[in-house]
C-alpha cells in the first residue's frame, strides 16, 4: 500500500490549531467489542474454572502448553462423562465419586488434576501471585479482545508498560490511568472508570483536551482511542521526538459517556456525565531512551520535476520508530508552484522488509506525520513514526513510489447550467483528470439549513490526482462573481488514480439563483508525478538514546 504524509510543506502538520492543541480526534477504531467476562466486582471471589483460566493464560507457559494441556482434558472428560453414566446406571453417586470397577479410573483423574495444577504453579512461579486478577487483566491494554499493535506488543516484551496512580473525581465518576507506555516517539494510556461505590464502569471519554511536555518543551501530537469493554484507550503519536528524562500528560476532561451494561456497544442505552476530571500523567523515560537507538542517513535524490529529498536519519524505540528527512524544490520546481518557494508537496512512499512486503501495522501511518516549513532555508521538515520499525532485527528498505508538487493552473470550463444533463455533459480535462459535468441546480444545501442556499454541481469522470478535492476550485457566472467551491463526496486515495460515479458534488456556497452562465476554474492543483526511481536500504547500525552521537 502506498503511504504519504498527509499534509505538505509549509504547514504544520501538528500545531495546535488543527489538533485543537492536543483535542481529542475522530476515533480511529470500532469502539467495544462485546466481552463475556470484564467486571471487576467478581475478582474479588473468583470461581475455580475463572482462576484455571487464569493460570493457563499466564505468559510464561510455553506457546503450545494450552493447547496440549487442553487436549488432554478433552479426552479425559470424555471419558470421566462414560465412567459417570456408567456408575450411574449401577445406582452410584456421581457426586462422591465411582465405586468397584470405576474407583481405579477416578482416582487417576483426581491424580492427574493434582499434578496439572502442580505443573501450573511451578510453571507460573511467582507470577501467579504477583499477576493482577482476571478483571484487572481485562481492564488492561492487552486484554483479549483489546487490540494492540506491534509497537506497544513489543514494549511489553522489553518491560515498558508502567502503572499510573493518576486519578481524578467527580459527578460520582472516578477517572483512572491504569497502564502507560512511553517513549521518545509515543504515549499510550489505558482509562478506567469507577462509580461512587467503587465499582467498575464501562465508560469513556468523550470531550477532553490534552497536552503533552517534555525537557524541551510542548510536544506536539495526533490522537487516537479504542480499547475494550471495560478499558478506554488513548494513543498519543508526537510530532518530533521527546527530548529527556521525562514527558507529563495534561488530561482536562469534561464529558464523559457511561454504559449501565458492561460494555458500550449499545450508544442507545449510554449516559453522558458532564464533569471536570483533571490529571496528570508522568512517565519517566531513562529506561526507554536506554533501549532507543538512532542513526543517521546520508542519502538524497532529486526527482525528475524537481523535488529534492535529504535524508538525516532513523531511530529505533521500544513501541516503534521514526524516520526524518527534509525535501525542498529547485528553481525549476519553484516557478511552478503555487507559493513559489514554499509551495506545498509531499511524498508517498512504503518502508520494505528484507522480502520486498510493506511491513504491518504501518498502514495507517500517513495520518501521523508532522511538517514544518522553515522559511530562512526554504526546506520542509518531516517527522514520520512507525509503530512497527525492527530495524535491528531484519534489513528494511525505503521505497520512493510517487511525490505531489501543488502547482498553479489555469484549466477551466464553460457552460449553460439549466443545459448539462447526462447526456450532454460540460468536459473538463486537466493534468490527467477527466471530470464529466452533468447537473447544476440552485437551492436549500441538504446538509445545510432549510434556509442555505447554495449551488450544487454533480459531476464524474476519472481522477489522475487523488488530491484534487483539495485543490483550488471556484465557479464564476456571467456577471465575475466568484464562488469559491467544495468537494462533497468519497475518493480512495490512491496514487493509480480512479473512477468516480455521479455522486460526487462542488458545492458553491451563498448562490442564490441559477446563472445563465458559469464558468468552472481550477487555480491549483495538487499534482502528482510518478516518476519516481529511488530506494536505500536503512542501517541497521546506530548509537543508543535519543540524541545521535
Amino acid at each position: 500500500m502506498k503511504w504519504r504524509p498527509n499534509t505538505g510543506a509549509g504547514k504544520a502538520a501538528y500545531s495546535p490549531r488543527e489538533t485543537g492543541g492536543g483535542e481529542e480526534e475522530k476515533r480511529t477504531e470500532q469502539h467495544r467489542p462485546s466481552l463475556a467476562e470484564g467486571s471487576e466486582e467478581r475478582s474479588e471471589e473468583l470461581p475455580e474454572d475463572a482462576r484455571w483460566t487464569e493460570l493457563l493464560s499466564a505468559e510464561t507457559l510455553p506457546e503450545d502448553f494450552t493447547e496440549r494441556f487442553m487436549a488432554e482434558l478433552e479426552s479425559l472428560e470424555i471419558e470421566a462423562e462414560e465412567d459417570f453414566r456408567a456408575a450411574e446406571h449401577e445406582g452410584q453417586s456421581a457426586d462422591s465419586g465411582p465405586r468397584g470397577p470405576y474407583r481405579k479410573k477416578w482416582a487417576a483423574r483426581k491424580s492427574f488434576w493434582a499434578a496439572a495444577a502442580a505443573v501450573l504453579l511451578l510453571a507460573g512461579g511467582l507470577l501467579v501471585y504477583t499477576q493482577p486478577t482476571i478483571a484487572e487483566r481485562f481492564r488492561s491494554l492487552f486484554a483479549a479482545d483489546s487490540y494492540a499493535d506491534t509497537g506497544m506488543r513489543e514494549a511489553r516484551e522489553a518491560g515498558m508498560v508502567a502503572d499510573s496512580d493518576a486519578a481524578a473525581s467527580d459527578a460520582g465518576y472516578t477517572l483512572k490511568v491504569q497502564e502507560v507506555i512511553a517513549d521518545s516517539t509515543r504515549m499510550v494510556i489505558s482509562v478506567a472508570m469507577f462509580d461512587k461505590d467503587g465499582k467498575p464502569a464501562a465508560g469513556t471519554i468523550l470531550g477532553a483536551h490534552y497536552r503533552i511536555f517534555d525537557d524541551q518543551g510542548e510536544i506536539p501530537f495526533r490522537s487516537g482511542s479504542g480499547g475494550n469493554p471495560s478499558i478506554d484507550r488513548r494513543d498519543f503519536t508526537f510530532g518530533r521526538s521527546a527530548v529527556g528524562s521525562e514527558v507529563s500528560l495534561y488530561i482536562e476532561a469534561d464529558e464523559i459517556a457511561v454504559s449501565p451494561g458492561e460494555n458500550l456497544s449499545d450508544g442507545s442505552q449510554n449516559k453522558t456525565i458532564k464533569g471536570s476530571w483533571n490529571l496528570l500523567v508522568k512517565s519517566d523515560l531513562s529506561k526507554a531512551n536506554a533501549l532507543s537507538k538512532t542513526t543517521r542517513i546520508e542519502e538524497s535524490y532529486e526527482t525528475p520535476h524537481g523535488l529534492r529529498i535529504e535524508m538525516l536519519g532513523t531511530s529505533r524505540t521500544p513501541s516503534g520508530g521514526t524516520l526524518e528527512f527534509e525535501t525542498f524544490l529547485n528553481a525549476e520546481a519553484r516557478k511552478r508552484a503555487e507559493g513559489g518557494a514554499q509551495g506545498k508537496h509531499s511524498v508517498y512512499f512504503r518502508i520494505e522488509s528484507g522480502e520486498g512486503e510493506s511491513l504491518a501495522d504501518n498502514l495507517q501511518t500517513q495520518f501521523n506525520a508532522s511538517s514544518t516549513f522553515d522559511r530562512w532555508s526554504g526546506r520542509t521538515r518531516w517527522f514520520c513514526p512507525f509503530n512497527n520499525f525492527p530495524s535491528e532485527s531484519r534489513p528494511l528498505r525505503f521505497v520512493l513510489d510517487s511525490y505531489v508538487i501543488e502547482e498553479q493552473s489555469d484549466a477551466s470550463v464553460s457552460f449553460r447550467p439549466e443545459e448539462l444533463s447526462k447526456d450532454r455533459p460540460a468536459e473538463f480535462a486537466d493534468s490527467g483528470d477527466r471530470f464529466a459535468f452533468t447537473g447544476f441546480a440552485v437551492g436549500p444545501d441538504p446538509n445545510g439549513s432549510p434556509e442555505s442556499s447554495v449551488g450544487i454541481l454533480t459531476f464524474s469522470g476519472h481522477f489522475n490526482n487523488p488530491e484534487f478535492p483539495s485543490d483550488t476550485w471556484i465557479a464564476v457566472d456571467e456577471s465575475g462573481r466568484g464562488y469559491p467551491l467544495t468537494f462533497r463526496g468519497a475518493v480512495t486515495s490512491d496514487t493509480a488514480g480512479g473512477e468516480l460515479d455521479g455522486d460526487q458534488q462542488f458545492i458553491a456556497e451563498g448562490m442564490t439563483s441559477l446563472p445563465k452562465r458559469l464558468t468552472i476554474k481550477r487555480t491549483a492543483v495538487h499534482r502528482l508525478y510518478r516518476d519516481a526511481d529511488w530506494s536505500f536500504q536503512i542501517p541497521q547500525t546506530g548509537s543508543s538514546g535519543v540524541v545521535p552521537e
